[in-house]
């Protein structure tokens, strides 16, 4: 459950600040076979860009199969995928229109990093989502879907203005 995910400061250094700690939209559904929601609702470029971040700091820079279903936003969410992996120093291989299967060959044939297709299943038309594989073509496990949550939630902590009375103290 994404409530169990914690963030964790590091150990040589404790920051005291406030933060404010944008969490996933509870609406959002999330499973090993993906995150998903209704599209300019709770799935939105913010929450893509974020999990992007999130998926490159678990599996790292490098190649990444791209793909989506024919929902009729699925293009413009594949483009929002496919800038940010690039913006994030990764490479893409965008095969289009594809059913899920295909990644589950195409990422380890390609020796990719891991995979991204665009979908929400059998979820409604305004649902669309992002299913995560791994180098091996599996969807991600429940611990590394865990360690993306929590890259997500700890992108989303961010530090209030130094006019704010706060300070950094090294231990």
């Amino acid at each position: 459950m994404v409530s169990a995910v914690r963030f964790c400061p590091s150990a040589n250094l404790i920051i005291i600040i406030k933060t404010i700690n944008q969490k996933l939209p509870a609406s959002l559904i999330i499973s090993i076979s993906g995150i998903r929601g209704i599209v300019g609702k709770d799935f939105d470029r913010a929450t893509v860009k974020t999990l992007l971040y999130g998926y490159v700091q678990l599996l790292g820079k490098g190649l990444f199969v791209l793909a989506g279903d024919s929902r009729s936003h699925t293009p413009k969410i594949q483009q929002w995928v496919a800038d940010e992996l690039v913006n994030l120093g990764c490479d893409v291989i965008d095969a289009g229109l594809e059913p899920t299967p295909t990644l589950n060959i195409a990422v380890p044939k390609f020796k990719a990093r891991g995979g991204i297709i665009v979908s929400a299943s059998h979820n409604p038309k305004e649902y669309n989502g992002l299913k995560f594989f791994d180098s091996t073509g599996h969807y991600l496990d429940q611990k590394k879907l865990n360690k993306l949550l929590t890259l997500y939630r700890g992108r989303h902590k961010k530090k209030k203005t130094a006019n704010a009375g706060l300070a950094n103290v090294r231990v």
